[in-house]
């Protein structure tokens, strides 16, 4: 991938996530493009950026493989996520089209695509282009879908089927296998509080 002057000098400016939404901090250092998540501060790619008779390119390109830092393990999957990052993120190309129709098939594609890229991918930048419109309201409505499965299903987690067939779950209720409130959900070894009305 080569770059011309103009697209360097917008590489070099990187990326400074300013929202929890922005899933991504990019910066520029010693002729290395480094890319980590803005949540946990993990550096998860980084890309050499040589200069050459014909413009800049990436020599050189990183990925973590550290499953406690980075689940993924495909190559391809990386190449993509950073070729999004560099033409959505830094070169201001809408690229997002592209990464839809590639990736995004179902329900569960397009929270991975959330949890990935946030608003990279979902932030309306063009309020006339219909096919991709503002889907935030669809993410919340997934991510509650998720919060209240997990508050219900906290209280039997590890029951047998057998056991759960004789005495199924039909309310939310508290102190069970974990011994938490009703309408506890876990995130990342976090136990959180979900109050919600159901009857």
């Amino acid at each position: 991938m080569k770059f011309t002057e103009e697209q360097f000098s917008k590489l070099k400016l990187g990326l400074i996530p300013r929202a929890m939404e922005d899933k991504w901090f990019i910066f520029y250092e010693n002729d290395w493009l480094y890319f980590h998540r803005s949540w946990t501060g993990f550096g998860i790619f980084k890309a050499k950026l040589i200069k050459g008779q014909d413009g800049h390119s990436i020599t050189e390109f990183w990925a973590e493989r550290n499953q406690d830092k980075y689940s993924i393990e495909d190559d391809q999957s990386d190449i993509e996520t950073l070729l999004f990052l560099i033409t959505e993120g830094l070169l201001g190309i809408d690229t997002r089209g592209i990464y839809f129709q590639n990736n995004i098939k179902s329900d569960v594609d397009m929270v991975k695509g959330w949890s990935n890229f946030g608003t990279l991918l979902f932030k309306n930048k063009d309020a006339e282009n219909t096919d991709l419109s503002d889907l935030t309201d669809c993410i919340k409505s997934v991510l509650l879908g998720v919060a209240v499965g997990d508050a219900i299903g906290v209280p039997v987690e590890f029951k047998s089927r057998a056991t759960l067939r004789e005495d199924p779950v039909t309310d939310m209720f508290g102190f069970g296998t974990h011994n938490m409130p009703s309408g506890t959900i876990w995130l990342n070894d976090w136990a959180i509080k979900f109050r919600l009305p159901i009857r």
